[in-house]
């Protein structure tokens, strides 16, 4: 997740990543135009689907990129949090906890914030020009 958010927050076009379940499986397709992203989820019956023919979608959202962004920060700061690092490994036995990728999008995030205020206080200027001589 955290992986696919970078890609997108980077300027990529579409990214996914998928969640197992018991049997199953549900892939996250994410497709950024310009400042909006759209996120769908398919389901499939069984793990490691190779084709997604008559994958049902099970949700269909859209949003802005700041607050996927956002989101995506918060899942995995909650994530971090709940388990740490070592939790994280021990409960998802295969795979570590994504650090470099979180520690990015924090980046970024700081980074945008910081171009968002910037871009605000020289709106905030007003633009004057002087004319003629003072008297």
């Amino acid at each position: 997740m955290a992986r696919a958010a970078r890609y997108i927050l980077k300027g990529a076009t579409d990214a996914s990543f998928s969640f197992m379940d018991e049997p199953g499986e549900h892939r996250f397709l994410i497709s950024r135009r310009e400042d909006r992203v759209e996120i769908r989820v398919y389901e499939f019956p069984e793990p490691f689907a190779r084709t997604m023919n008559n994958a049902p979608i099970v949700l269909k959202a859209e949003a802005s990129l700041s607050r996927v962004h956002q989101r995506m920060h918060q899942r995995s700061a909650a994530r971090l949090d709940a388990h740490g690092e070592a939790g994280y490994r021990e409960r998802w036995k295969r795979h570590a906890f994504p650090m470099a990728e979180y520690r990015e999008l924090l980046d970024l995030r700081r980074n945008t914030a910081r171009r968002t205020a910037n871009a605000a206080m020289n709106d905030s200027v007003p633009d004057v020009s002087c004319v003629g001589s003072r008297p």
